[in-house]
């Protein structure tokens, strides 16, 4: 019984790696990326922003829209952060970084001294509010849940914005924005009514290891921001003593989007019948304005376990909907094959392995196919 174990486990420890080849080949492997020019009215230039499209690209479906600043420090960032969250089952995303030739102009609310062009802000919002989102919404396949990221004056933007136009993201992320800003005037233009618009939206803060007022900035925002929104879990303030002001954002950016899209990080995965789990991920859809299916590591866990405990009908169950979701990965036929192969229906079985080696040639469904074949002679 321990052997047959080990060797099962070992078989699907093979194919998880398997899964992962797959999930590059079908998900993010080979991003699509454009660098796109807009001439904008409002800011009178032309404005340079790159796409990050997932390579499995369907413009027939809909996928949450992330609008990052600093795109020249940061795209790569978050376009790996994308990657590595689909494959652990978080959805795919577009992803949009904008350039700036002068930060100060774009992200500062207000003219200080500190920079002869600081405080275009309002400027930069409108324009991305009326030109460039519409302009991405045209051209993309972009859903309705929309997210503003940003880092130091980009942080500092992407909180301003949530008080001036908070309609128009559904999340944000702020790594170690400058809170400090012309003497912390942001905290004095927070009214209250902006708390009750973002009770329902998910805000992630962070700070690195910086010191003195930019530090107190932060930290003044989550003791404000703390005391007057609803304990929901939308809102998470990280700390993270051991990062600089350079190298806050990996983690932020990271964690943050985790934050925002953690129910597709489901945690109950493997106690839930697949009717259940499909209720739950259409409900997630609806949510995110997402076309969501069951991720594949769910499928492949729940139904191989099943498969293990001698549950078939349950089994099949889960793979019968992996194939038909997930009809150019050759795994759910691969296992509908075993499952069958163990009912002891070597004509389903044999049909299932044949579907599975013409997507993948599998050492061990050919072999499979040949006991087969000499079992039929």
């Amino acid at each position: 019984m321990k052997k047959n174990k080990k060797k099962f486990n070992k078989a699907i420890k093979s194919y998880k790696s398997l899964l992962l080849v797959c999930l590059l080949i079908s998900g993010y492997g080979i991003a699509q990326t454009e660098i796109n020019t807009i001439h904008s009215e409002i800011l009178e230039a032309d404005r340079k922003f790159i796409v990050r499209l997932p390579s499995s690209y369907n413009k027939n479906e809909n996928y949450p829209l992330v609008v990052m600043t600093d795109a020249s420090f940061y795209f790569n960032l978050v376009k790996e952060a994308a990657n590595n969250l689909y494959q652990g089952g978080f959805p795919k995303m577009i992803v949009v970084g904008i350039f700036s030739d002068d930060r100060y102009k774009d992200l500062t609310p207000t003219k200080t001294d500190e920079s002869s062009t600081s405080g275009g802000s309002d400027k930069f919002l409108k324009f991305l509010k009326s030109e460039l989102i519409p302009e991405i919404s045209s051209k993309y396949s972009v859903s309705n849940f929309h997210v503003l990221i940003g880092h130091s004056l980009g942080g500092l933007f992407t909180l301003t914005t949530s008080i001036k136009e908070p309609e128009l993201f559904d999340a944000y992320i702020a790594s170690t924005p400058t809170v400090r800003w012309n003497n912390f005037e942001m905290l004095d233009n927070i009214q209250k009514k902006y708390f009750n618009e973002l009770n329902n939206k998910k805000l992630f803060l962070s700070i690195g290891d910086e010191k003195g007022i930019e530090r107190e900035g932060v930290l003044r925002f989550n003791t404000k921001f703390s005391d007057n929104v609803k304990e929901n879990g939308n809102y998470v303030f990280k700390s993270y003593p051991d990062e600089s002001h350079s190298t806050v954002p990996w983690m932020s950016y990271y964690e943050g989007l985790k934050h925002i899209f953690a129910p597709f990080n489901l945690k109950t995965s493997s106690v839930m019948s697949i009717k259940e789990l499909v209720n739950y991920y259409q409900k997630l859809g609806h949510d995110y304005d997402y076309d969501v299916k069951v991720p594949q590591r769910i499928l492949m866990n729940n139904g191989s376990y099943a498969l293990e405990d001698g549950k078939f009908k349950k089994a099949l169950n889960f793979f019968k909907y992996y194939a038909e979701n997930y009809s150019n990965i050759p795994i759910p036929f691969r296992f509908l094959g075993d499952t069958y192969f163990k009912m002891k229906d070597y004509k389903k079985a044999k049909k299932h392995y044949e579907s599975a080696y013409k997507l993948f040639q599998s050492g061990y469904v050919k072999s499979r196919l040949l006991e087969i074949s000499q079992m039929q002679d």
